[in-house]
């Protein structure tokens, strides 16, 4: 009688290892920045706008994840810009964009997004709120993402003339309800359940991008002024002055320089000066007077 042995249980080398399956709906994408982190990111903010509780497991929430979600910013630089670009081209009623517009939003927007966490940063310890500032941070930082792509959106309608831009600014409000909405609720689920540190935290977020906006305004005018005399003195080059014409000498006859406008007193209308040096009879004259000699 024989004896059947029982199947080698080992696995073989060349078995794939299975991974374990995870609780959260989270699927963490291969590389950073990708469209699956996006996307993710997408659905969290919809289940946070829908007061899910699993609302957090569609963000990445490890330390990865919290610098991968300055991506979010970064992308939205030039989608703030267009919009910028566009709303102050229909204001200008040009054809063209203002540059300096175009520098004043880029420059506002990388200013408020580097200046937000980092003012939550020195706040967190004494608000009592650092456990939940990674968390926060990622949220706000891909919320700021989806909100300046339907503001991009919304800045269609100011081609539409001066009905199309008051649109645009009802719609720019309706963002703006949206984005304090949304800071409260992360607030208020991640760093604390006090309402002051929320309703503190949310006035910073929007006092800081009204002092950005100040800000980069008042810098790019500053350069645009300092630029403004040096075209002007291209001009006063050495060669240039070389080159240039010398002023003729005022001759004895020519008539004197204009006198300041101090007063107003009556004056002879006089011709055209004749050409040459007519004498005059009275003395110190030098041919002023018109008189022959």
């Amino acid at each position: 009688m024989t004896s059947e042995t029982p199947p080698d249980q080992t696995p073989s080398p060349d078995a794939t290892p299975q991974k374990p399956s995870k609780t959260s709906s989270y699927a963490r994408p291969g590389r950073p920045g990708t469209l699956g982190e996006i996307f993710n990111a997408g659905r969290g903010a919809l289940a946070l706008a829908a007061l899910r509780p699993d609302w957090t497991s569609f963000y990445d929430l490890t330390p990865g994840g919290f610098i991968r979600s300055f991506f979010g910013p970064a992308i939205a630089l030039p989608l703030y810009v267009f919009s910028a670009g566009l709303v102050a081209r229909n204001m200008a009623g040009t054809a063209n964009v203002p540059v300096g517009d175009l520098w004043s939003a880029g420059l506002a927007h990388i200013l408020d997004a580097a200046s937000f966490p980092a003012l939550i940063f020195l706040l967190a310890r004494p608000l009592q709120i650092a456990k939940g500032y990674g968390a926060f941070i990622v949220v706000t930082n891909w919320a700021s993402l989806f909100l300046n792509a339907i503001l991009a959106a919304a800045s269609l309608l100011a081609l539409a003339g001066a009905n199309g831009l008051q649109a645009f600014r009802v719609m720019s409000l309706v963002v703006l309800c949206v984005w304090i909405f949304f800071t409260w609720r992360a607030a208020r689920l991640l760093l604390t359940k006090e309402i002051a540190p929320a309703l503190l935290i949310v006035v910073l977020s929007i006092g800081i991008g009204a002092l950005a906006d100040t800000a980069a305004d008042g810098l790019v005018k500053l350069l645009e002024g300092r630029r403004a005399p040096r075209r002007a003195d291209r001009t006063s080059h050495p060669s240039d002055r070389a080159r240039a014409p010398a002023r003729p000498a005022r001759r004895r006859c020519d008539p004197p320089p204009p006198a300041p406008p101090p007063a107003a007193r009556p004056t002879i209308a006089r011709r055209p000066p004749r050409p040459g040096c007519p004498r005059s009879s009275a003395p110190g004259d030098a041919g002023r007077s018109g008189r022959p000699g």
